[in-house]
């Protein structure tokens, strides 16, 4: 099964994030990012050097875009930077015969329990979802919600995926019930990918490791838990951006 993997998001903690990216089948890697990074609850954009720490990876195709200029011309819901990507590489690669698709973010650290390679199988119309924390809390059908970390779809639920840009920036409340509401309104049929665990990589655990403490899945875990509490979830998605850290106009001419 020809499959692309579209690694697509701000860039961050990519030194802790990316040797866990070791999926048990042959792919075509993409990487769609911007040309500053942001670390989550912060205004202060600075240069995007996460890419010192994907030099192993053989990217078919990387796609740097400018932050700065689609802030400035792209307003609504701040889901649509990332959909922004997925289309970006979907308008690129939909004639090259891919027949599946798995998504995630940067700062995700993947963490297998049992590795097999069928546990990625999707038929048509279909895809798997992996979370965070334990399955049943992937896809709540009861607050009509889901997360939305990491993704493997059959190109035909994938085509219709990453075009729900530029849909999404009128979209209003919270990114996980956009979600949950898109994916029941496309007919796409969706499941589990229970055999991984996956977190998302917050500053504090990577400043933990550059301590020396040792990589695990329940310390980073742990650390994004800590940081979850105690910002409350509040503040996470900054739209007053501190430019004091980066030169704007030679960033600018880089990205185009």
């Amino acid at each position: 099964m020809k499959t692309a993997v579209i690694i697509a998001g701000v860039c961050r903690h990519c030194k802790i994030s990316a040797p866990s990216w070791n999926l048990p089948f042959s792919a075509d890697y993409f990487l769609a990012t911007w040309n500053i990074s942001q670390s989550a609850y912060s205004p202060d954009l600075i240069p995007n050097t996460e890419l010192e720490h994907l030099k192993h990876i053989n990217f078919k195709q990387i796609f740097l875009e400018d932050y700065i200029h689609y802030h400035t011309n792209h307003r609504g819901h701040h889901a649509g930077r990332t959909f922004y990507l997925y289309n970006l590489v979907y308008r690129s690669i939909k004639n090259q015969g891919y027949e599946r698709v798995i998504l995630f973010r940067p700062d995700l650290y993947l963490h297998p329990i049992k590795i097999d390679a069928n546990d990625f199988n999707v038929k048509e119309n279909s895809g798997l979802i992996l979370g965070m924390h334990e399955p049943e809390h992937w896809v709540d059908h009861n607050s009509k919600e889901m997360e939305d970390e990491f993704f493997c779809f059959d190109w035909i639920a994938f085509e219709k995926f990453a075009n729900f840009w530029p849909a999404i920036l009128q979209r209003g409340r919270n990114i996980h019930y956009i979600l949950y509401d898109f994916i029941h309104n496309s007919g796409i049929n969706l499941d589990l990918l229970k055999n991984y665990r996956s977190v998302i990589i917050r500053q504090s655990a990577e400043e933990c490791v550059n301590l020396g403490k040792e990589i695990t899945y329940d310390m980073l875990l742990s650390k994004f838990m800590e940081t979850y509490k105690s910002k409350n979830h509040l503040g996470k998605f900054v739209k007053n951006f501190n430019y004091e850290n980066i030169n704007i106009s030679s960033i600018t001419r880089r990205a185009r």
